[in-house]
């Protein structure tokens, strides 16, 4: 683990790790030109390092633009956490503004999970429940609490339309979706809007960074992709 941080730190801008109980969340911003197969190389070496030491390291990858707006935005979320709750071993540290504490995709209640869909773009027709406003929280989770709920709508229709309408910070939500275990169906989906022409350019990148990895594209819909960005004129 301390050979994999000392690598990171001579070559990256920023380094910031928060040690907890049996894992370590580390922050490490590139430089803004740095390739995909940096930030594959990083998450490969993390990856290793966990498995050779048994303690589980999630590695947040960012441009320092990508963490700018991050630390910048109102809701919490875990590059703010790592940076407030954790050491830097190398950097500047920017200063975060609003709440702190990400949400827990896993605990998400059905509210705020609807109120933010709708935020993020994707309205949830046909229910007939009276939309309540709720703490509002980035896209990420919000896709995150889909991919959990493995509601098949909200994953080949709702997903989709987020990706395409909202925000999205890519570097986070690899982070978000390595950490809790859905690599695998986010990189089907992307592919699959991909192979739909859309968001050209935007998932190209991270698409290629989860391949590097080996991740294994999963659960690809197809039709009911192509049929909600229709829909929703994404």
């Amino acid at each position: 683990m301390e050979s994999w941080l000392s690598a990171c730190v001579e070559s990256c801008e920023l380094v910031s790790v928060l040690r907890e109980r049996r894992a370590v969340r580390a922050l490490a911003v590139v430089d803004g030109d740095s390739p995909a197969d940096k930030t594959a190389s990083i998450y490969k070496a993390a990856d290793k390092a966990s498995e050779e030491c048994g303690i589980r390291l999630d590695v947040l990858v960012l441009r320092r633009g990508e963490l700018d707006d991050l630390v910048a935005d109102g809701p919490g979320n875990d590059a703010k956490l790592i940076l407030e709750a954790g050491t830097a071993l190398r950097g500047r540290v920017p200063a975060v503004r609003g709440r702190v504490e990400p949400p827990d995709p896993t605990g998400i209640t059905e509210d705020e999970f609807e109120y933010n869909m709708q935020l993020h773009g994707f309205e949830l027709m046909g229910t007939a429940r009276r939309m309540l406003e709720t703490a509002i929280m980035r896209p990420e989770y919000v896709v995150a609490g889909a991919m959990f709920r493995m509601h098949m709508r909200r994953i080949s229709s709702g997903i989709p339309v987020v990706l395409c309408n909202a925000r999205m910070n890519y570097g986070l939500l690899m982070y978000v979706a390595r950490s809790y275990g859905f690599a695998g169906r986010l990189l089907g989906v992307m592919s699959d809007i991909r192979a739909e022409g859309r968001l050209s350019g935007v998932v190209d990148e991270p698409v290629s960074i989860l391949k590097k990895c080996g991740t294994v594209p999963k659960m690809p819909f197809g039709n009911s992709v192509r049929e909600a960005l229709d829909a929703y004129a994404c």
